[in-house]
C-alpha cells in the first residue's frame, strides 16, 4: 500500500523500519492466532480500499498499526 503512494521518503522509511522489525516478526508470526488476526486486519484494509472507503481504510490501518505496536512492545518486554 505504502509503495502505491509514490512517496519515496515514506517507502524508504518503512523499508528501513521493516528491516529492523524482521527478527521480532519471525517469533511473533509463529503464533497461529496472531497470523489469523493479521490476515483479518489485512483483508479488512484491502476491502475498504477496493470500495474506496477512505474513512474505513484509515480506521482499519490505525487499528492494525496500534495492534502491531502493542505486540512489538510486549515482545520486547518478554526478552
Amino acid at each position: 500500500i505504502y509503495q502505491a503512494t509514490n512517496n519515496q521518503r515514506l517507502v524508504q522509511l518503512l523499508n528501513n523500519l521493516r528491516e529492523q522489525m524482521y527478527r521480532y516478526r519471525v517469533e511473533y508470526l509463529k503464533d497461529i492466532a496472531v497470523r489469523r488476526t493479521l490476515a483479518e486486519e489485512h483483508k479488512a484494509i484491502c476491502q475498504a480500499l477496493r470500495k474506496r472507503d477512505v474513512n474505513k481504510a484509515t480506521a482499519y490501518v490505525e487499528v492494525h498499526i496500534d495492534n502491531q505496536q502493542k505486540a512489538i512492545i510486549q515482545s520486547l518486554n518478554q526478552e
